[in-house]
């Protein structure tokens, strides 16, 4: 009875040990081709106020240098002045050559010459007004605005005496809830613009 074997078993593993030695020999198949992955988009870099990407031209970089060379604390407040700059001998706006964009002003030696003037009028404080408080409510702007109804009292030596409101006691703080502060002035840039814009900056 030994070797008899009437389903073929021994054959059918003989040609399963056969087939296994084969794939032993063959070399091992190459992993397919991996699909290569974009490389990641850069993100978007910083943007003005008005969300316009940010454009580093000879006004921006002076502007920047003075802040690094003035701005030594936290407790500085940048403020920006629309209006006019003036001639001081002919009393009236100061004007150069210019046919397009603003030009900021060496103010060592501009001052002796010219003085600004912060004056805007009703409309356009409006439209600029309209403009702001549109980029605070856009989604994503990252520009934030609080509202905040204070009452100033100026002293002697340019001391200034901030009260907040204190909607729950429906009152100003008292003196001593109050913020002092004295402004001293660090420094300032003048931008002039071309005749066709009818405003210059500070």
């Amino acid at each position: 009875m030994s070797g008899y074997d009437p389903f073929g078993l021994a054959k059918v593993a003989e040609e399963a040990r056969k087939k296994a030695r084969l794939d032993q020999k063959k070399p091992a198949p190459e992993p397919p081709p991996t699909k290569e992955e974009p490389p990641p988009k850069p993100e978007p870099g910083p943007k003005t106020i008005l969300g316009r990407p940010r454009v580093s031209d000879d006004r921006t970089l002076a502007l920047v240098d003075m802040l690094f060379r003035t701005v030594q604390s936290a407790d500085v407040e940048v403020e920006a002045k629309i209006g006019l700059i003036m001639d001081r001998e002919t009393g009236k706006r100061g004007h150069l050559p210019l046919l397009a964009t603003e030009v900021c002003l060496n103010s060592e030696v501009a001052d002796r010459q010219i003085m600004f003037e912060s004056t805007l009028d009703v409309q356009v404080f409006k439209i600029l007004n309209g403009t702001l408080n549109a980029r605070v409510q856009s989604a994503g702007s990252g520009v934030s605005y609080k509202r905040t109804r204070e009452s100033d009292i100026y002293y002697d030596g340019k001391l200034r005496l901030s009260r907040s409101w204190d909607k729950a006691a429906n009152r100003f703080s008292s003196p001593e809830d109050s913020r002092a502060q004295r402004k001293i002035k660090l420094a300032h840039l003048n931008y002039l613009s071309p005749s066709s814009c009818p405003h210059d900056i500070r």
